[in-house]
């Protein structure tokens, strides 16, 4: 047992399971097994575009990434670097001049 491979999801995300083309050697219950796998991941991300959460996850209240007060967009990062932080590698505004022209945008929904 190796774990599941980088990108594994993908598939699933974009309904592979679905496909007259997809490759399995599943049996017709792994299968389905698959499509439901399938069906819920396309949910999950479905939700988290639409509203901005993957949805139903048992008590887990998900934090929003952006916050509006109303006039700017907080952006928190992390900024993965060789260099070393004296204070902390967190900040906000990440890229703030090039995301700036979907500020309207965003603030707008």
């Amino acid at each position: 047992w190796h774990g599941s491979d980088h990108g594994l999801d993908i598939g699933f995300i974009f309904g592979a399971p679905f496909r007259d083309t997809y490759v399995s050697n599943a049996s017709d219950s792994q299968l389905l097994n698959e499509r439901r796998v399938s069906l819920s991941a396309m949910e999950t991300v479905a939700n988290f575009a639409r509203y901005g959460n993957p949805g139903k996850q048992e008590s887990i209240e998900w934090q929003p990434y952006y916050e509006t007060n109303k006039k700017d967009i907080i952006n928190p990062y992390f900024e993965f670097t060789r260099r070393y932080f004296s204070d902390s590698p967190f900040g906000v505004g990440f890229k703030y001049e090039c995301n700036h022209f979907w500020h309207k945008y965003v603030l707008a929904n």
